[in-house]
């Protein structure tokens, strides 16, 4: 068993060896030796990620790009330890980040999303499209001092470029396989110059589906989206900015990826009724800073998010009227944020408070038999945060913080009303040691949690509510920038005690197997990370990077039986990228990588699984002052790993296939 004496030889080895990070380098035809620094928000203060206590993978606009990351999924196994988990349909996203589960059917993700600060905390759409994007953050280990409830595992944190005096626009075009298309665009400059600003950006994507349907030889999920955001900024003296940004994402395609299991024809239905998915997104958001002097700001941030889940599917995938169901769900939710910030000569300080209003309809239909259960679920949540970091003497600094987060949900259905409350302290206070501007080490303490809530199926009975999931994590890390800023390291490893672990279990029934969330006994998990990019020659660029994570059962017996010792579902052992990049001054570019996982099992039985395996993608082509033209492929070798025995185990869920075309973009401004 993993131990503190491990935790103390573990921070020997920093001690003693290099450490490592992820690379940025600027999108450039002038040649350049050196890795350069990425300024995020994670603590929602300016700093450079290299010199944070805590682990975070950073991503700017270009490597986004070269990387080829359209969705938010795209993340997974490019960050240590993250894997993105779905039910074959793009709405619907499970998260999962060092052994912090987010199961399919629970209301509340493990992982935070936030989009320009509008909060995402639910699975059903954890969506993102990855357009017109200034740089992305993605924190490892509990936020719950500055983030809250839904933070547990960690926060991506998604930043679109805002509008500025500078003029930008560029269009770029994909075709490719599976008669795929993909276009987007951008503009953006001012208006009226130092004063206000003005961008919006535009995306489309079309491409064939994998699962055939022998009933009308078509594909039965198709995938089809269209989306726009937009942003106007106003900045009335130069210590007030205020942008408002607005953004829409609409879904006009099949239906879920997925195939009965067990089966001797994978990836093909025979269904009369294919299903599609007709689901939508808008966000809203109003930020205002006021810098009321040189070290005092104060920052609100107002934001709705309203999520219209409308999609049908077959789950008998046979022209059988037996299994068709049709879910309409709405998600609303409202949020305020007020922070008061101070920044003098390392001395980082902030105070806040929030409240969020988070309305859940789900209405759920059984065509045939016209069963339709519906429920409501509203959660009132407020909060009161603080964060310090202050430096005690030479390079050592200490942080820590405070929230507090009192929640009422109240609940109602056909058959049951309830109403709960819940609070939660979430502290974390970390230690640094800075040997010079290029090195660190760190270690940390902080407590995390997922919240409770209600479950809006037909539960067994007693188990219509679960209560919250409580996570004590401890991380020893360092980050390091080495041989005159060539070469990046960073590593980092944790502990995390979990009590009260919430799981996704089944209630067999007539038609389809009903989930429901309940509350298992304690474990723990522990692992390590690292990120390397080291650019040995002019314009070449080597990264790796990798996460391990031991995560079994303790004491946990169900009605499948004794599950002690077994792997959690959605849980990998490890993750990993590696790969390597060039970028020549005369404009040629060329980038192949190798991204792998260990087998994740699907139930606490340990009896399905996802396999092993590894994917390559590629990425050649040609960049002028203007333009630029690439061939890209994902997926290379048509590598299948597909979810066999997901929900309740009569399901697969098949994994994208091969995907090679065409990328041509163009700066007209």
């Amino acid at each position: 068993m993993f131990s503190r004496r491990a935790l103390g030889l573990a921070l020997c080895f920093l001690l003693a060896t290099p450490h490592l990070g992820f690379s940025q380098e600027e999108k450039t035809n002038e040649r350049s030796m050196r890795l350069e620094g990425i300024t995020v928000t994670a603590t929602k203060q300016e700093e450079d990620v290299q010199k944070i206590p805590t682990s975070v993978s950073a991503f700017t606009d270009v490597q986004l790009e070269d990387a080829k990351v359209d969705f938010v999924q795209d993340l997974a196994k490019r960050v240590p330890n993250l894997g993105f988990y779905t039910g074959g349909m793009n709405l619907i996203n499970f998260p999962t980040l060092r052994g912090i589960r987010s199961d399919p059917h629970n209301n509340v993700s493990s992982v935070a999303m936030y989009v320009d600060d509008v909060p995402v905390t639910s699975n059903l759409g954890f969506v993102s499209d990855m357009y017109d994007i200034e740089r992305v953050e993605v924190l490892r280990g509990p936020q719950g001092t500055l983030y809250g409830r839904s933070s547990e595992g960690g926060v991506i944190n998604i930043i679109t470029k805002r509008p500025d005096n500078t003029p930008r626009g560029s269009g770029t075009l994909e075709v490719g396989s599976g008669y795929m298309y993909h276009l987007k665009g951008n503009l953006a400059g001012p208006l009226i110059e130092d004063k206000l600003y003005l961008g919006i950006a535009g995306n489309t994507y079309k491409r064939d589906g994998w699962v055939k349907n022998d009933f009308d030889d078509d594909y039965v999920d198709d995938k089809k989206n269209y989306s726009g955001r937009g942003k106007i900024r106003f900045t009335p003296t130069d210590d007030l900015d205020i942008t408002f940004f607005a953004s829409y994402l609409k879904y006009d395609e099949g239906s879920f990826s997925m195939y009965k299991w067990p089966t001797d024809d994978e990836r093909h239905v025979n269904t009369d009724t294919p299903g599609y998915n007709r689901s939508s997104i808008d966000d809203q958001a109003l930020h205002i800073k006021y810098d009321i002097n040189k070290n005092w700001s104060i920052t609100s941030v107002s934001a709705r998010r309203y999520t219209d889940a409308d999609y049908m599917v077959d789950y008998d995938f046979s022209p059988m009227k037996f299994g068709e169901t049709h879910k309409y769900d709405k998600y609303n939710d409202l949020s305020q944020e007020i922070r008061l910030g101070y920044t003098n000569d390392g001395v980082n300080f902030l105070l806040g408070g929030y409240y969020d209003r988070f309305d859940r309809r789900v209405q759920y239909e059984a065509i045939p038999f016209k069963m339709v259960t519906e429920t409501q679920d509203v959660t009132d949540t407020r909060s009161l945060f603080a964060h310090l970091k202050y430096p005690i003497w030479g390079g050592l600094s200490v942080s820590g913080g405070l929230r507090y987060d009192s929640y009422t949900s109240d609940f109602d259905s056909q058959t049951f009303s309830d109403e709960k409350d819940w609070s939660s302290f979430s502290p974390k206070i970390a230690l640094e040691y800075a040997f010079n501007d290029n090195s660190m080490i760190y270690a940390s303490v902080a407590r995390g949690y997922r919240a409770g809530g209600f479950n809006s199926y037909t539960p067994p009975a007693g188990k219509n509510s679960f209560d919250e999931e409580e996570l004590w994590a401890y991380e020893i890390g360092s980050k390091n920038m080495l041989f005159d800023n060539t070469l990046k390291v960073n590593l980092a490893f944790f502990v995390n005690d979990i009590k009260d672990v919430q799981v996704e279990q089944y209630v067999p029934t007539a038609m389809n197997p009903m989930p429901y969330i309940d509350n298992s006994g304690d474990t723990r998990a522990w692992g390590a990370e690292t990120e390397i990019s080291w650019m040995p020659l002019d314009g070449l660029e080597l990264f790796a990077s990798a996460g391990y994570t031991h995560m079994r059962y303790g004491e946990f017996e169900d009605a499948n039986g004794d599950h002690e010792g077994n792997r959690l579902p959605y849980v990998p052992d490890y993750t990993y990228n590696v790969g390597a990049q060039y970028r020549h001054s005369s404009g040629f570019f060329a980038r192949g990588e190798v991204l792998g996982s260990s087998k994740v099992y699907l139930d606490s039985e340990n009896e399905h699984s996802i396999p092993t395996h590894a994917t390559v993608n590629g990425k050649i082509g040609w960049e002028f002052e203007n333009a630029d033209v690439y061939l890209f492929a994902t997926n290379l070798f048509d590598k299948e790993y597909d979810f066999k025995g997901a929900f309740g185990g009569g399901y697969a869920v098949a994994s994208p296939p091969r995907a090679v075309g065409l990328c041509l973009t163009y700066h007209f401004l």
